[in-house]
């Protein structure tokens, strides 16, 4: 079911002014003629043996996106990288007029295509990837159907609607005395994810490789503590392009004093938990933290089916508003010669 005024891809829909269920169309932009997308170039390039790739030589992920940022004609800026590292993350041919288009809308926003501070930072990959997202999905997000999209890539804050305190159940029911299990959580993060009728959508569509990713955001009492959660999980099943059985969960946890960024990835047969606190803990803190969460990861098989134990759980401080385009995009890539 679809929310009001939402057309299925394919289908334009009528911009409303208030809801943002009101502006999801199919992307208008398409490809010049004779001009390259990115992503099949770098791959090409990465790939070829006469590629100009220098052997046994990489550089960051970061400085070769703001080269091909350069080449392309855009600033060298934080925007252009964002843009690059999450069309290459989700296998996006990103031509320059699309890029173009989506500075544009994304700027006109009011993000900074260099921001200031780490907030501001977040806050623009934040749109950049809820855009980069939609248009793997094969939809566009009207400006305010993507400042609501985006608000779910961000660490969630004191503002995220608490619906359960409308509903009609007893106060105490919602206060619980440990912390909820996995079908818990799953019933919470459907009913909370139905109430927003764009989340709910988007959630229902696939990327155009297979891959798919599903947002829920939800909120929990614990001993009278308030939790907010924003729980991302992205799947690729087997048989589609890219690495086979893929799969990352992503969650971030805001407390009144704390805030948690968890991942959960599997690749191929390995499981990695990496786990990062805010603000940042003394070393003996962070080791009662490692125990605690090997305790509760010792079974994962509510998250990932097929489970023979994690192969590394890392726990360690980390920022208030962390990096997508840094968390997405870490790994070095071969050197390539400027002619390519």
């Amino acid at each position: 079911m679809k929310p009001a005024g939402v057309n299925a891809p394919g289908k334009p829909s009528i911009h409303g002014k208030s809801n943002p269920a009101n502006a999801i169309k199919k992307p208008s932009v398409k490809e010049p003629s004779g001009q390259r997308p990115v992503q099949p170039a770098l791959t090409s390039a990465l790939k070829s043996p006469k590629s100009g790739v220098s052997a046994g030589k990489t550089i960051p992920a970061k400085e070769l996106f703001i080269k091909t940022a350069a080449n392309m004609g855009f600033p060298k800026d934080a925007l252009s990288v964002a843009l690059l590292v999450f069309a290459r993350y989700f296998s996006v041919p990103l031509n320059p007029a699309l890029m173009k288009t989506l500075r544009r809308e994304i700027l006109a926003s009011g993000n900074l295509s260099s921001p200031e501070t780490q907030a501001e930072k977040t806050a623009l990959e934040a749109e950049a990837l809820s855009s980069l997202i939609a248009l793997d999905k094969g939809v566009e997000l009207s400006p305010q159907a993507l400042e609501h999209y985006a608000r779910f890539f961000s660490f969630p804050d004191e503002s995220f609607g608490r619906q359960d305190k409308k509903g009609d159940r007893d106060p105490d029911e919602r206060d619980r005395e440990k912390s909820p299990e996995a079908e818990d959580l799953r019933i919470l993060s459907e009913e909370q994810e139905q109430n927003d009728g764009v989340l709910a959508f988007l959630n229902q569509l696939p990327g155009k490789n297979g891959q798919h990713w599903l947002v829920f955001p939800f909120s929990v009492t614990v001993k009278g503590i308030d939790f907010q959660v924003f729980l991302r999980l992205l799947r690729k099943e087997p048989g589609s392009s890219g690495e086979t059985g893929h799969s990352h969960l992503i969650v971030d946890i805001s407390g009144p004093k704390k805030q948690w960024r968890c991942f959960l990835k599997k690749t191929g047969e390995k499981f990695l938990a990496d786990l990062r606190v805010y603000p940042s803990q003394r070393p003996k803190t962070l080791k009662t933290l490692q125990k605690k969460a090997e305790n509760v990861l010792k079974d994962g098989r509510a998250l990932f089916g097929s489970f023979k134990g994690f192969d590394e759980i890392l726990v360690r401080n980390g920022e208030e508003a962390p990096s997508w385009a840094d968390d997405l995009c870490p790994e070095s890539l071969p050197s390539i010669d400027e002619q390519v």
